[in-house]
């Protein structure tokens, strides 16, 4: 799809930013603007990923570079053999691994790629990206209201399976990431003999509630992510220093903190970082940074629920992270979002096309918000001359 033919809302925005960057950034591309190029609307960027990556949006597309045949060969409900995945990481260099586990219809990625991915390379870290998004959530429900009118990225709505995993590895490559899995099941998988477990999850216990039923889904995919880092471990000799998981439908308002200052606190390969708001009595799930040495006790609590490895007494995913953590002797730091700029953003219609707005639920900066984007909860659905088209319960 040429430049010409993108919606007039995608079109406009991407020419004015152009000419903000070309004019103010001493004539350096417009492509690098959320990198190079400060911002009058927050939303601009997003606008600027719909324009560069409009060659991938229409279906399933043949790639042009040497990769392509491996590519199509990747399984789309798990991850390849560590051998068979080539990364030109430099021997020298320390290895950071980030998991991004989620569903297709909330995922929106691009901050993460600049604020995450990029942000940690030029810290000096080799990056390995581990990816499960689920093809079709549908039926599953939403946890908020706010969710209904909500729609997928434009980027990615129309790709097949085998579209969206070739859509990933695209989009990570050029931040000189690689990515090490890219798996895309079709459906949540189907989990059986859940334990009842009294005392765990009380608020959404797996056993009965489709809320129960995510979180575990959740952690399972996030284990697998594990195990197949440790695959990759062993397959290569060389331990990560630094892991990460981020949520889908994350958007980074600013850089995560240099993974290499972060390694240089006492304790470091035991500690979990994390922001400090929406815990829920426990530990915010949203994010969360940590040393090696953390890892397993972070990255396997469902195979502790599922066995019962965990005290008694957690009545969310929160509190269960939080004795999590302690049970495996993990040291938590709490930032705030200062230090940690993480917001939890979703796209929905105007009239105008598609927009971003911030669910309130999850935000942790201040009142303000951020500039050029509203929160989700504030947008009128229903009054006559609302700028929103609701959608359908369960998108």
């Amino acid at each position: 799809m040429s430049f010409e033919s993108m919606p007039t809302t995608w079109r406009s925005a991407a020419w004015g930013r152009r000419l903000l960057c070309l004019t103010g950034s001493m004539g350096l591309s417009f492509w690098f603007g959320m990198r190079v190029c400060s911002t009058s609307s927050a939303v601009e960027a997003w606008y600027n990923q719909l324009a560069q990556d409009s060659a991938t949006r229409d279906g399933e597309r043949a790639l042009d570079h040497p990769a392509a045949a491996e590519e199509a060969e990747w399984p789309l409900d798990g991850c390849p053999t560590a051998e068979s995945v080539r990364c030109t990481d430099a021997a020298w260099r320390r290895t950071a691994a980030v998991y991004i586990v989620g569903i297709k219809s909330r995922a929106l990625l691009n901050t993460t790629m600049q604020r995450v991915l990029r942000r940690a390379i030029d810290d000096g870290f080799a990056v390995h990206v581990y990816l499960s998004l689920i093809y079709d959530a549908s039926g599953t429900g939403n946890w908020l209201r706010a969710r209904e009118m909500s729609r997928q990225d434009p980027a990615i709505e129309r790709l097949s399976r085998r579209g969206l995993q070739r859509y990933l590895r695209d989009l990570v490559r050029p931040t000189g990431a690689c990515v090490l899995c890219a798996e895309i099941p079709q459906r949540p998988q189907e989990l059986e003999h859940i334990p009842e477990n009294p005392g765990q999850l009380r608020e959404f216990p797996p056993h009965n509630t489709s809320t129960g039923k995510r979180v575990l889904n959740m952690w399972l995919r996030r284990e697998k992510m594990w195990n197949a880092t440790l695959l990759r471990e062993a397959a290569t000799g060389k331990r990560y220093e630094f892991l990460m998981w981020v949520r889908d439908d994350a958007y980074w308002v600013g850089d995560i903190p240099r993974p290499s200052a972060l390694m240089q606190v006492p304790d470091a390969a035991r500690t979990m970082w994390t922001l400090r708001c929406g815990e829920w009595g426990g530990v915010n799930d949203r994010v969360g940074m940590f040393g090696r040495d953390a890892a397993p006790a972070m990255l396997t609590m469902f195979s502790g629920f599922m066995h019962g490895g965990f005290p008694t007494g957690t009545r969310n995913s929160e509190v269960h992270l939080l004795k999590a953590a302690r049970a495996g002797h993990v040291v938590l730091q709490r930032s705030t979002y200062d230090v940690l700029p993480l917001a939890i953003a979703m796209v929905y219609d105007t009239r105008r096309g598609p927009a971003l707005c911030l669910l309130r639920k999850y935000w942790c900066g201040n009142a303000a918000g951020v500039s050029g984007l509203k929160f989700c909860e504030d947008i009128n659905q229903s009054k006559p001359g609302s700028t929103t088209t609701p959608r359908r319960k369960g998108r």
